[in-house]
């Protein structure tokens, strides 16, 4: 249903007469990563790596109706403000190296300023996310998927449709665990499941190092705090919640020497956080809040509950162009 109505919207060209009634409507692209299609191919289920190719050619075309500016731009001036006519800024969660290694000089040919969300945790080290670990041990995975403790039966793994379900409904029971719960059991998946964790290919999910960081910030990209290991906020204790904040705020003030004034919520889903979270980052001292919520920033949105669109590698332009262009929410699509 939801695709259909996004194909006739794009072939009627409803999406763009509607981005011209609302140009004062703000897109916030939600990105991961960046690689090359067979290196992304073992961690891509759900599309959050973008090849380089599709990145370039993406922007380039964004580049023809939108203005990219600065988040803090879209939070002053736009969310604070009155608005930003036909602006949109881009937006990285994580902190992988691949920003630095294909984002950023495909950001800087074009001029596009960009911030990245960091989980300083895992700056320095060579900790891979659990999605990640996941999405690698089922995507190489030989047979049946046996022994998951959240799952009461065997699921095939016999083609890419069948792990592609297998992912998403794993993921789906794991986030509402603690982080440590979570860990166990992708731990356990991992070994029964048989996957290597000396295989190279897991190098290309790898996090950015200090180094890297610091040449980023120099180079003008802007950073925000992404907690210092990645829980789901609303599951943890409040004294958990207040460290994650605060220390990877303090973290990425040392390593860039700048304020650091956004952050983005793990997950970022409204059950994800809470008023406790909320009142955390505000008490840090932090302007703005993302989440991975659908939708356009408007003026007089709360500017800790900033709503996003999350890129997918998978979809074509027309869809894309659907999604930023708000006729969606509007119609409650």
């Amino acid at each position: 249903m939801k695709s259909a109505v996004i194909t006739t919207l794009s072939r009627t060209g409803a999406n763009r007469l509607w981005r011209k009634l609302s140009a004062r409507t703000m897109p916030i692209l939600f990105f991961h990563g960046v690689l090359p299609e067979d290196e992304a191919r073992p961690f891509n289920s759900s599309g959050k790596f973008a090849s380089p190719e599709k990145l370039t050619e993406y922007l380039g075309r964004i580049a023809r109706t939108f203005k990219v500016v600065p988040f803090e731009d879209i939070v002053e001036r736009g969310i604070k403000g009155g608005g930003l006519r036909n602006a949109m800024a881009l937006t990285f969660d994580d902190g992988y190296a691949n920003n630095y290694a294909y984002a950023l000089p495909a950001l800087e040919a074009l001029g596009m300023p960009f911030t990245v969300f960091v989980t300083t945790g895992f700056t320095d080290t060579d900790h891979l996310s659990w999605n990640d670990r996941l999405e690698f041990a089922v995507h190489n995975a030989a047979g049946r998927l046996l022994n998951a403790h959240l799952m009461n039966e065997d699921f095939s793994l016999a083609t890419p449709r069948d792990r592609r379900h297998v992912i998403a409904r794993l993921k789906s029971l794991l986030k509402e665990k603690p982080l440590r719960e979570i860990e166990d059991e992708v731990g356990r998946i991992f070994s029964a499941l048989q996957a290597d964790p000396s295989d190279a290919r897991l190098k290309h999910v790898g996090y950015l190092s200090s180094a890297q960081i610091k040449e980023m910030a120099a180079r003008g990209v802007d950073f925000g705090a992404h907690t210092v290991t990645h829980p789901i906020l609303s599951r943890e204790e409040p004294g958990r919640v207040r460290r994650e904040v605060t220390e990877s705020m303090a973290a990425l003030e040392k390593l860039t020497g700048k304020k650091v004034a956004s952050f983005a919520y793990p997950n970022g889903r409204r059950q994800d956080y809470d008023e406790n979270v909320i009142n955390e980052v505000k008490r840090a001292g932090m302007a703005a809040a993302v989440t991975s919520i659908y939708g356009l920033a408007r003026p007089g949105d709360s500017p800790y509950e900033i709503k996003r669109i999350v890129f997918d590698s998978r979809w074509p332009y027309e869809v894309f162009e659907t999604r930023v262009s708000g006729i969606l929410g509007a119609l409650k699509v």
